[in-house]
């Protein structure tokens, strides 16, 4: 269902994690990072964007295309987060990073504790979710014996760009918790249909800077008063009474405003990313699919 979650005994306190210390970035940091990438690949800054778009899509589409096992949204969200820590890291051109699509979900359904995933399954499911695609450069190209093969070497290497941070915090659990909140003086049908709203709001949150720059309980915030708006319910009295600085959310709220503008004006899906991808591709297929460098975090 919408809501399926379960919260890791491993993550505790968000306020100790490494999660808050090494992996929370602000915009010229972000920026220094995207720019370098783009420049080396020799793409803009908007069509790197995309590029983080179309990959957290598949990645999402993968994981929702297995007949068993469907996995939790926080399966799905950490594994979006591996991707786009690993390649805040690296660049594009040192993993594929249609193989690190799949290491992500793989890894994530362990650190996650969901359950254990064949990965041939995995590398079968990931081609029959890329040949749907109308791109003609978005394809899967390995057989299922060396995609396994792939996958096991890439998750060494994602791990390494993790430095082994495997628990992440999403802002799922702190909606789930403002929701039963607020029931205590709304009324609860209208609270439900308001957390559905949000938690559709969380999961484009995933695709923004947002995960990489802001605590979860904000970005959960900024979620829940886009939904009230769009719900017409009325939850202003409620967010009075937070210990928060406004200012704090509305800066979050504009980060997803931003991108919903993003999407509208410059993200058409059949006709800008396959002319990306001929850019992006062949510099990854000049080396293996895999030759990552050590980088530096902060870098």
């Amino acid at each position: 269902s919408t809501c399926q979650w379960r919260q890791s005994s491993m993550a505790s306190n968000f306020w100790l994690s490494s999660h808050r210390q090494l992996w929370l970035f602000n915009s010229a940091q972000l920026k220094k990072g995207y720019d370098k990438h783009a420049e080396e690949l020799g793409i803009s800054s908007k069509d790197q964007r995309k590029l983080i778009i179309f990959f957290s899509d598949i990645i999402e589409g993968i994981a929702k295309s297995f007949d068993k096992h469907k996995p939790r949204q926080d399966v799905i969200g950490t594994a979006i987060l591996y991707f786009r820590r690993f390649y805040k890291v690296h660049s594009w051109k040192d993993v594929d990073p249609f193989v690190m699509v799949a290491t992500c979900i793989y890894t994530a359904f362990k650190t996650t504790e969901f359950g254990s995933l064949s990965l041939k399954t995995l590398a079968d499911n990931t081609t029959r979710v890329l040949s749907k695609t109308t791109l003609q450069q978005a394809k899967w190209k390995y057989k299922s014996e060396t995609a396994v093969h792939y996958i096991i070497e890439a998750e060494f290497y994602l791990l390494q760009a993790l430095d082994c941070s495997t628990i992440v915090f999403l802002p799922y659990q702190d909606l789930l918790e403002y929701i039963e909140h607020l029931k205590d003086s709304h009324d609860s049908t209208k609270m439900d249909s308001l957390l559905k709203t949000s938690w559709a709001i969380l999961n484009d949150y995933l695709r923004t800077d947002a995960c990489l720059m802001y605590p979860p309980y904000l970005i959960a915030l900024a979620a829940l008063h886009l939904g009230s708006l769009l719900d017409k319910v009325d939850i202003t009295a409620w967010m009075a009474r937070l210990t928060i600085n406004p200012t704090e959310i509305v800066e979050v709220v504009q980060v997803a405003i931003e991108h919903y503008d993003f999407l509208d004006k410059e993200y058409k899906l059949e006709q800008d990313l396959d002319p990306v991808l001929q850019v992006l591709l062949p510099q990854i297929n000049k080396a293996p699919p895999i030759e990552p460098k050590r980088r530096q975090i902060a870098e």
